[in-house]
């Protein structure tokens, strides 16, 4: 996965408790090709355990990895309510990449997140209709 190209979304996770699953509202199926739906997601306590340690024993059921979309999801669900989410890929500790975290504000990082954005949009506009 290519940083700051893609956007992915999916309707489960792997929290430190375990699995979580939820339904979702977004239609992703006519989505534009840079959206992946249901990819495997796992939340971890911070950005700090992302390593390429954590990656290489996770590599096989893992697409995705974040500190904060489980939680909020975890959250919806124990509260009853709806919960969906579109997350442009921004880092990528599976290859060396010309455009990371670290040149989030160049422009031609800023050009592809504007891709993704009116793409995120399509999506939702789709999905709300």
């Amino acid at each position: 996965m290519v940083p700051n190209t893609l956007v992915v979304t999916g309707t489960t996770t792997r929290l430190r408790d375990g699995p979580l699953a939820w339904n979702s509202f977004l239609d992703p199926m006519q989505a534009p090709p840079s959206v992946r739906p249901e990819v495997r997601h796992a939340t971890l306590a911070s950005v700090m355990d992302e390593t390429r340690t954590w990656l290489h024993t996770h590599r096989a059921d893992t697409d995705v990895v974040d500190p904060e979309i489980g939680h909020m999801a975890q959250a919806a669900t124990k509260a009853g309510v709806g919960f969906a989410y579109l997350h442009i890929v921004t880092d990528n500790l599976n290859g060396t990449h010309a455009h990371g975290l670290y040149a989030e504000r160049s422009t031609p990082v800023a050009t592809r997140r504007q891709r993704c954005l009116h793409d995120i949009e399509t999506v939702l506009n789709r999905s709300l209709t």
